[in-house]
């Protein structure tokens, strides 16, 4: 998107078409909307002594949670044809929802592990 939309932008000044023009109009704040969008979300999670602690870096803001204020949990797997996708569910008592994939957090499998051993009571299942 970012490169359609440059390439928009740079051949509106050589020669001017109407499809450039839908590139650079069209593709360029789409693509900054959705890099804004990743920049915004990106999370950390560590997780021990009974407690769980998200900040988000870019908005400056930490949230941290007692295990005992997690009213329940849950993995969710999808096989695709490219490979395995999986993505845990924590719901706590004040209604907050946080959603993380095995894509986009490397220590998944350690945060799945943990939950299991500390807080297996809570576990529903799809």
């Amino acid at each position: 998107m970012v490169v359609i939309g440059a390439y928009g932008i740079l051949e509106l000044t050589a020669s001017p078409e109407w499809y450039h023009y839908v590139m650079a109009i069209i593709c360029t704040p789409l693509a900054l909307g959705l890099i804004m969008r990743q920049v915004i979300g990106y999370k950390t999670i560590s997780l021990g002594k009974q407690k769980l602690i998200i900040s988000y870096k870019f908005r400056g803001k930490t949230i941290s949670y007692n295990l005992k204020e997690l009213s329940a949990w849950r993995e969710n797997v999808v096989k695709t044809p490219s490979g395995t996708f999986k993505e845990l569910n924590l719901l706590f008592r004040d209604d907050k929802r946080i959603d993380f994939s095995m894509q986009e957090y490397s220590h998944y499998d350690k945060v799945i592990s943990y939950l299991r051993k500390n807080n297996s009571k809570k576990y529903r299942d799809s």
